[in-house]
């Protein structure tokens, strides 16, 4: 079985329609993992994280989106590999073709109209 030299602190975790698993870490990192039974194994695809902590993470039913939540922003990031007929960072390795995350955020004036505190 696959023993993590350092602790990763997953923190969550998903499930496509197919049982592909994505866990995510206090570190803010998604690994992608074809199914549930090969969690013992590395991760097909792992992003990186952008320093928060994840605390809920959710995919599509098909595996061609992810959705990261931390405190205060949500990180969106498309699995799907160009020139891949359609597979996965689930079912193949993206390597280079890793799309970067995209952050969605309050503006800070939005958060000051808006009162919102920590």
């Amino acid at each position: 079985s696959k023993r993590y030299t350092k602790q990763i602190g997953f923190s969550c975790l998903a499930t496509t329609g197919k049982g592909q698993l994505v866990l995510g870490s206090n570190k803010g990192e998604l690994r992608l993992f074809n199914t549930a039974s090969k969690i013992n194994q590395n991760a097909n695809t792992q992003f990186p994280g952008l320093g928060d902590p994840l605390i809920g993470v959710d995919v599509t039913e098909d595996g061609t989106w992810l959705l990261g939540t931390t405190k205060t922003y949500l990180i969106v990031i498309p699995t799907t590999i160009p020139d891949e007929s359609g597979k996965t960072g689930f079912e193949k390795r993206m390597g280079t073709h890793k799309p970067i995350p995209r952050k969605l955020q309050l503006r800070h004036e939005d958060v000051a109209r808006l009162d919102i505190r920590k």
